[in-house]
């Protein structure tokens, strides 16, 4: 330490002297010390303005370059009415096992909630100009749940098994005039008898690993182990089952998939718990057993509205009609009496009251002949009156029109559920106020199809049929379909219909299909074979904390699930200048899917 001529403390390296300190606080404190009450005041508000306003700016600064993006994480428990069978894509039948599959398995093909097709497993696939041959490129990131990557030789081992009789697989018609050929670990080529422009719908077709399935015999494939402990190539793996005092399946435990080839899954864990009925899975999830529930009834639906669940509605592709069978009733025959008959049934009551409002009112064989149901009003006095100037008579005093001296009578038959009796009520009271004498049959569900579908024991019944992504009429309307064991259950025969709807199975440019479509559906509605009533929404409550969820236009219930890998529970917020990198590590091979995730959230 030095001295200077004034004889105070000078610094020395990087110290400060005591007093010097002293001195430089006095120098700071002294404004301080005589300024006035109110002068202090006012500099303290003002430094602490000043200090709110820095913290604000740099908060804006923070949230500016902060976006929220989904994480990894979080539990969904789903329920759903019935066990599980046999999870295997050759052998599933129920729609139990259909969810599962959706959620283990992986096609070469897989749909979009758009209703498009898209590859899954295969990264690209070529058509021959002929329409026979299609070849496909399996992704070189394509692994099964086991860490095995998936190859051609699965995909032909799938379609040989398929085709296989003594595995007795529902799909085996589709694929058993296929062959399907190795050229080479990633190329399949699959050669078609003649062009069907639905192949690529096929494809979709789950993949089982050959490895797994080579050693068990084909006739023992229903009772294979790993149909109960399936591994496949899909968005989640088996993690764990739970068993009742009865053995049966209680609950799926499965947890996303690391290396699915459209990206790991935002949701972690997906507990599937199963219920004897509806009535059972709704009181779970009510009481909070359960996060979600697919297939809810319009009325219960309603009721959760008003608990404030997040339901989401999905477009069902089907139609419910009262089909017509002219041999049993020769009123029927009078294509008039149809006419009037047809244009005068209450649907717009029919979606209000028995559907709720989740469904719409349709003219035609499709549900893409959907109307707007307050176009369309009811009035018993007009029925009536239309049927009284078509020929048939009204007696004052029992209240009934007559045809021919006999009492107006139809009889309406359907199967013995809630929803469907409530629709044939609404009907007969309707028609019933206009004198005409209905009366209803019910019946369950086996000695309906044994007894009065196959055998065409009816007059008029109401049923609905479930049409495919292309909208194929074909199996309902075809005249070689009329009898058992086809669909065509109006016995309908119409030349041109038929020629129409061979043209649709040939065709493969889309606009044209949709062309023939239209052609038919004026056809059918022209001959009024049926009378369509309406095409109800598919129903599905989930927590309000489950997001990015797409239903779109659903071929069945297990198609809630096209998009599972998108759906998050939760958020994490990241500075802007990590995005880059983030959406690199959680974006979709195909390089658009889990961008969207972003792009919603903005």
């Amino acid at each position: 330490m030095s001295l200077d001529n004034s004889g105070e403390n000078r610094t020395v390296g990087s110290f400060v002297s005591p007093s010097s300190e002293f001195s430089i606080l006095k120098k700071i404190d002294f404004p301080f010390r005589n300024l006035s009450l109110t002068e202090k005041v006012i500099l303290i508000t003002l430094i602490a303005l000043l200090s709110f306003s820095i913290i604000g700016i740099l908060w804006k600064i923070n949230n500016h370059f902060l976006v929220t993006v989904p994480s990894y994480e979080g539990t969904l428990k789903e329920g759903i009415v019935g066990i599980p069978g046999p999870i295997n894509p050759l052998l599933a039948s129920s729609s139990v096992d259909k969810d599962l599959i959706k959620l283990i398995y992986s096609g070469l093909m897989k749909a979009t909630p758009e209703g498009e097709l898209t590859g899954d497993l295969s990264e690209y696939h070529t058509i021959s100009e002929d329409g026979l041959e299609y070849t496909f490129s399996i992704r070189d990131n394509a692994y099964f749940h086991d860490g095995v990557p998936v190859t051609a030789n699965d995909v032909v081992f799938t379609i040989e098994k398929v085709k296989n009789p003594s595995i007795r697989s529902d799909l085996r018609g589709q694929w058993l005039e296929v062959d399907a050929e190795v050229l080479n670990k990633s190329t399949v080529k699959i050669t078609l008898p003649e062009p069907r422009p639905e192949f690529l719908e096929y494809a979709t077709l789950g993949i089982i690993p050959k490895h797994i399935w080579e050693n068990v015999e084909s006739n023992r494939f229903p009772i294979s182990i790993h149909n109960v402990e399936p591994i496949g190539s899909g968005p989640f793996w088996v993690e764990d089952i739970r068993y009742d005092d009865q053995n049966n399946p209680r609950e799926y435990r499965l947890k996303s998939f690391d290396e699915y080839v459209h990206g790991k899954p935002f949701i972690d864990k997906l507990v599937l718990s199963f219920y004897s009925s509806e009535r059972e899975a709704f009181g779970a999830l009510i009481a909070g057993s359960i996060d979600s529930l697919y297939g809810v009834s319009p009325r219960r639906a309603e009721e959760l509205e008003r608990r404030n669940f997040v339901l989401k509605s999905g477009v069902l592709p089907r139609v419910f009609a009262i089909f017509l069978n002219q041999n049993n009733n020769e009123v029927f025959t009078d294509s008039e009496i149809r006419e009037i008959l047809n244009k005068n049934i209450d649907r717009k009551r029919i979606v209000r009251e028995v559907l709720y409002g989740y469904g719409n009112v349709i003219t035609g064989p499709t549900y893409l002949s959907k109307q707007d149901p307050e176009t369309e009003d009811f009035s018993p006095e007009d029925l009536r009156d239309e049927l009284i100037e078509a020929g048939l008579d009204y007696d004052e005093e029992t209240g009934y029109l007559t045809n021919n001296g006999e009492i107006f009578s139809l009889n309406l038959t359907t199967l013995n559920t809630d929803d469907l009796k409530q629709v044939l009520n609404v009907i007969k009271e309707g028609w019933r106020m206009a004198g005409i004498d209905v009366n209803l049959e019910f019946y369950g569900s086996s000695e309906l199809n044994q007894n009065i579908i196959r055998p065409r024991n009816f007059e008029a019944l109401l049923f609905g049929y479930v049409l495919d992504r292309d909208i194929d009429l074909f199996p309902f309307w075809h005249s070689s379909q009329r009898n058992d064991p086809g669909a065509n259950i109006s016995l309908y025969a119409n030349i041109q219909v038929d020629s129409l709807l061979e043209e649709f199975q040939r065709e493969s440019d889309k606009d044209r299909r949709l062309e023939i479509i239209k052609e038919i559906e004026e056809e059918i509605n022209e001959d009024i074979p049926s009378f369509f009533l309406y095409s109800p929404n598919f129903i599905y409550a989930i927590p309000d904390s489950l997001q990015n969820i797409t239903l779109g236009h659903l071929t069945s219930s297990d198609e809630r699930f096209l998009n599972i890998h998108n759906w998050f529970l939760k958020t994490n917020r990241i500075w802007n200048i990590f995005l880059y990198d983030s959406k690199k590590e959680i974006k979709d091979p195909l390089g658009f899917e889990k961008e969207n995730v972003f792009a919603s959230l903005y």
